[in-house]
């Protein structure tokens, strides 16, 4: 692990008919938006999801890393083979990736 801070930065791939009145995301994108390129300001962000508290499938944290978040929502109109890659070089933290499929609980 490098010496610089470690921010996560959470993608939510949301695949969602509907949602809560809150919206739980900061950018929300459909089919039409894509190809897509985004790259967002963690310094104007807020720590919404506390990453650190993941559970996976043996009963263990995913891992400690938590920050500040950047979150999508997603909505497709029909099944579809979404290719995302966290690489660019103005990045310099290291990305966390997370998929709900429910609604904006992070316990889903």
């Amino acid at each position: 692990m490098s010496n610089k801070s470690i921010l996560a930065l959470l993608i939510l791939l949301l695949v969602a008919p509907k949602w809560a009145q809150d919206d739980c995301f900061d950018l929300e994108l459909t089919e039409a938006n894509f190809p897509y390129n985004h790259l967002a300001d963690l310094g104007s962000s807020t720590d919404d999801y506390d990453m650190g508290n993941l559970i996976n499938n043996d009963g263990e944290t995913v891992n400690s890393a938590n920050g500040f978040d950047y979150t999508y929502k997603l909505t497709l109109s029909q099944a579809a083979i979404i290719y995302v890659t966290t690489c660019d070089a103005l990045t310099t933290v290291d990305i966390q990736i997370a998929i709900y499929t429910e609604d904006c609980d992070d316990s889903s």
